[in-house]
């Protein structure tokens, strides 16, 4: 996985991105032309857009911006069976503003997590554990504010202390920041 697939500026730029940045900005470009909706961050595996039409959840519109279609009710249906589950209301429903930038925060310490751990120059390995360690900060820092973090902030602190640690014992002349 690649980080650049989260950063909305490099989205922008490289015209490509995992499904919740790119959702995040089909989003934005739709409020901008008076388009009502929002994204249904509570959706498993796969983030999509609600494009509400008044009449409820059977009668909205639904985005996948990811896999570039537009779903009614019964296809939304056929799309989460796809994913092996079994729809609920909950998962289409909208929720607060942090629980985007907390889903995109997820992803990213995955990522992170992921690339320190394979083998490569000890750099590296570093740059990607100060990465870690700044995205576990921002974690915290939204928590109060996102519900859905609440039950993982004490494993994202723990972590973040634990690769704090470990860049504290790293030798001195070795850079967090290689070019």
């Amino acid at each position: 996985y690649d980080p650049q697939n989260s950063f909305l500026h490099r989205v922008l730029e490289r015209k490509r991105g995992i499904p919740i940045s790119l959702s995040i900005v089909w989003a934005a470009v739709a409020r901008r032309v008076k388009v009502p909706c929002f994204l249904c961050t509570d959706m498993p595996m796969h983030i999509l857009i609600r494009v509400t039409t008044g009449g409820g959840v059977a009668d909205d519109l639904y985005v996948d911006a990811f896999g570039n279609k537009v779903m009614d009710y019964s296809e939304l249906l056929r799309f989460c069976a796809s994913l092996g589950l079994s729809f609920d209301e909950d998962f289409v429903k909208q929720g607060v503003a942090t629980a985007v930038y907390a889903r995109l925060l997820r992803n990213l310490r995955n990522i992170y997590q992921q690339a320190a751990s394979r083998p490569g120059s000890q750099a590296l390995q570093c740059s990607f554990l100060a990465r870690l360690a700044a995205t576990c900060s921002q974690t915290i820092a939204i928590s109060a504010s996102a519900p859905a973090l609440a039950r993982e902030v004490q494993q994202v602190t723990a972590l973040r202390d634990k690769v704090r640690e470990l860049l504290a014992s790293r030798p001195p002349e070795l850079e967090l920041w290689p070019a």
